[in-house]
């Protein structure tokens, strides 16, 4: 199930995740505040460098290109 995904969101993976991290500085300004501490910030900020930094390590394609159409 796990590999079914991984192959039918390959190209997309790196903006998925950056969407859905996106999202948690906007649900703060409703009425999740709560959903991160704000000491939490600075942790967080740098988890998504990390992250974003380590997806864009393993990326093998362009966006939206799988591999049976990148040719790979």
């Amino acid at each position: 199930m796990v590999n079914f995904f991984r192959r039918k969101l390959k190209g997309w993976r790196t903006w998925i995740v950056n969407i859905l991290a996106s999202l948690v500085p906007v649900l703060y300004l409703t009425e999740w505040r709560d959903v991160i501490p704000t000491e939490y910030w600075p942790y967080y900020a740098l988890a998504l460098a990390v992250l974003n930094i380590y997806m864009r390590s393993i990326t093998t394609t362009p966006v939206g290109v799988s591999e049976e159409k990148n040719g790979v």
